[in-house]
């Protein structure tokens, strides 16, 4: 996230007595600002004052951006209501509803100082950190949730009651490598993390499952990639081998995912945008629970087989039209190709498919999930995990169709110059025969069949007229003269798959 850093203002009093707390420094779509002297709802303009006690709200699908004293930068999303203070040292950003994402500039923050982030149940410190922190009602109240993009936060309990704090703070933090004093230090809080590896040595691996207490038979899975999507559960933790594709070269990508009640550990050996820009998808939906992270890596997976079902459409749709355009050597390689590349995504998909067909079955090995939160959640990697086949099922489907449109038109097309080299033979039989029987060296032939009168009586008229008109009779009769000598050619319909 790009933060807008500006010289630090010290507070002004507004007209109504309020000192100066920001300035607003992007707008897109509607929003309004109340202030204390005046309640009654403003239109909030680019690059407008923000005083003590203002009240920001955000209409559908608007945003926006407010600098704080040029050390942080604060994002408002669509429906969130707000409020910016500060009192000596400490500013604070209060979320009734909503989501917004805070970045502090640690670099512009002076020693003792601290941005809050206030929300209905809890209180946030940051400082040099990326936090996004979303409100949302729940059937049994509102539900606050904190990520933390970046950097580490403190969070303390807020009782609605009293607006106070209550118990100890507890640390929040990212994890992005393999530190094993900190990973330590986590589990002996007893603090969830999900760990991202990327092309781990066997070393790596080894002290990752002596941290962890992995199971030998899931090392020895993880450390041999090429295994086949599958569930194995040891207990207390969980192997899920899941695959996905890196959007820009649609090759496929093998996720070795570990679940436990306290972790979420990713292995894979090739890049995969999705799982690299998840932090920009929590970003959009914070994830509160661990079901809710498990999730989101799945979803993400699942999700990135739409770019390559969509571009395989549309190489399938331009190939299905140039065939029946004009049949060439060249299509059949590309369906060669296609084909070559549906396949091992298909035969992936079919796979994962069927192993959450039984969304129960799934929650129930995966440990440290509650069943009931993550029922639904798992449910919508299913329906997707079943389009995605069912898609990869019509493409073969189609590519299969297309060889037969092919060879359809192949053998139209050699029909069509076989007719027309009939058409030329039939033509030329009668002059053929003309030519045949008058050349005979009879006698009474050579002696009795000569002139002009002779000639064109029985060489044109008989032996070439007569024959041809009878032939264009008997075409026309046929419809060979009105219509094309073939039949028509194809037309692909608009509204076919």
């Amino acid at each position: 996230m790009a933060l807008a850093l500006g010289v630090l203002a010290l507070p002004m009093a507004a007209a109504s007595g309020e000192p100066r707390v920001g300035v607003v420094v992007t707008v897109v779509g509607t929003a309004t600002v109340a202030r204390a002297a005046n309640p009654e709802p403003a239109q909030l303009k680019l690059r407008d004052d923000l005083f003590m006690r203002d009240q920001i709200t955000t209409g559908e699908q608007s945003f926006v951006r407010v600098l704080l004293g040029g050390k942080a930068a604060v994002s408002a999303r669509e429906h969130s209501i707000l409020r910016i203070s500060e009192r000596p040292s400490v500013s604070t950003v209060a979320l009734a509803a909503g989501r917004l994402a805070t970045a502090v500039s640690k670099d512009r923050v002076k020693p003792g100082e601290t941005v809050e982030i206030r929300v209905p149940n809890a209180i946030v410190a940051i400082r040099g950190t990326v936090v996004v922190a979303e409100v949302a009602p729940t059937p049994s109240g509102l539900r606050s949730t904190i990520t933390i993009l970046r950097g580490v936060v403190e969070v303390r309990g807020l009782d609605p009651l009293t607006d106070r704090p209550v118990g100890a703070p507890v640390t929040v933090r990212t994890l992005e490598r393999v530190d094993r004093s900190e990973i330590e230090e986590l589990l002996a809080r007893e603090e969830f993390f999900w760990l991202d590896l990327v092309a781990p040595g066997d070393d790596v691996v080894d002290e990752m499952a002596e941290l962890l207490g992995w199971h030998p038979l899931a090392v020895e899975d993880v450390k041999e990639f090429g295994q086949r999507p599958k569930l194995d559960d040891y207990r207390d933790h969980a192997l899920l081998v899941f695959y996905g594709v890196h959007a820009p070269d649609g090759r496929l990508v093998e996720v070795h995912v570990f679940v436990s009640g306290d972790w979420v550990v990713t292995v894979r050996r090739a890049p995969c945008d999705h799982l690299l820009t998840q932090r920009r998808i929590i970003a959009e939906r914070p994830p509160a629970t661990e079901e809710d992270v498990v999730y989101a890596i799945l979803d993400a997976l699942t999700d990135s087989f739409a770019p390559c079902l969509e571009e395989f459409d549309s190489d399938v749709e331009a190939l299905e039209d140039d065939i029946v355009r004009e049949p060439s050597d060249r299509q059949i390689g590309e369906i060669l190709r296609l084909r070559r590349r549906v396949g091992p995504l298909r035969k992936v998909a079919v796979v994962q498919r069927d192993m959450f067909s039984s969304v129960g079955d799934v929650v129930d090995h995966l440990p440290g999930l509650e069943r009931d939160d993550a029922r639904d959640q798992f449910r919508d990697v299913s329906d997707h995990l079943q389009r995605t086949a069912d898609v990869l099922d019509s493409q073969r489907d189609r590519l299969a169709a297309a060889l037969q449109i092919y060879s359809s038109m192949s053998d139209n097309r050699l029909n069509k110059v076989t007719e027309r080299l009939t058409l030329v033979a039939t033509v030329f039989l009668p002059l053929t025969f003309t030519v045949g029987f008058f050349g005979q060296n009879f006698g009474w032939l050579v002696g009795h069949i000569g002139g002009l009168g002779s000639f064109l009586i029985w060489g044109i008229g008989i032996g070439e007229v007569l024959p041809l008109v009878l032939l264009y009779l008997l075409f026309r009769r046929a419809g060979l003269v009105r219509g094309p000598v073939v039949s028509a050619p194809l037309r692909k319909r608009v509204e076919e798959d």
